[in-house]
């Protein structure tokens, strides 16, 4: 059984900050799986994006000293953006978006093509961590590529279940691709010699995560897509003017 987001009042209501986050935070509280919120015009649903936009900045001034100190703390150095190189920029902005969101936030609706490719990578990471020499670390790479159709393959005979246990168990997995997605954000940085405060590094994402998540449920994988396009064109935009 799938569950309707809670309504927002009236879609014919205007769109306040205050509203758009209220019900961010309601649905952050208690993650279920539910059909998307098609009560919403065009213009609305942007309308509502933005407003996240604006409630994740509002966290910025409590989490950028919460990193200045996790940075001291674990020595980590921030990757510099090459302000050459266009196809990087035009990467962080556009098609990372666009990939992280189809590995991450694709997870928040049942689908055997990405649990097979989770499944595959997990494989191959384990196979990485383990490989003795370079010789089977390479070997654990083309290990994801051909154990994909098996994951795949093997998904169709347990769909049913497995479609239960999403949507039992939903609020494990919304926060699994959440922190998931935080944690894979700290290859951005290097030298990190403790772990134990390498959280807040990434808690940015951490919190960016949550709302995406939020978004791809509400409204539809593309309004995720289109948020987290919008919050790295914009600190790139500041990164690259902040480092001219």
């Amino acid at each position: 059984m799938e569950f309707m987001l809670a309504p927002s009042e009236s879609s014919s209501q205007r769109i306040t900050f205050k509203k758009a986050a209220k019900e961010a935070f309601q649905y952050l509280k208690n993650p279920r799986y539910s059909v998307e919120d098609n009560a919403f015009t065009l213009g609305q649903k942007v309308h509502y994006c933005f407003q996240i936009y604006l409630l994740q900045l509002v966290f910025l001034p409590f989490l950028v000293p919460l990193i200045y100190v996790a940075k001291k703390m674990t020595q980590a150095e921030h990757l510099e953006i090459d302000q050459k190189n266009w196809a990087v920029v035009l990467y962080i902005i556009l098609l990372g978006p666009l990939l992280e969101e189809l590995v991450f936030r694709g997870l928040l609706r049942f689908n055997r093509k990405v649990i097979a490719f989770w499944g595959s990578l997990l494989l191959g990471g384990l196979g990485w961590v383990l490989s003795p020499n370079s010789t089977f670390k390479n070997a654990s790479v083309y290990m994801v590529f051909m154990s994909f159709p098996v994951f795949y393959i093997a998904t169709e005979y347990v769909k049913t279940t497995l479609h239960e246990f999403w949507k039992n168990h939903f609020k494990v997995v919304f926060h699994f691709v959440a922190v998931s997605f935080a944690l894979i954000h700290l290859g951005n940085f290097t030298n990190i010699h403790n772990y134990l405060w390498a959280l807040p590094l990434v808690s940015i994402q951490l919190i960016l995560g949550y709302f995406l998540g939020f978004l791809r449920i509400k409204f539809g994988f593309w309004y995720g897509v289109g948020l987290h396009i919008m919050w790295n064109f914009t600190f790139t935009i500041i990164s690259l003017l902040d480092n001219s």
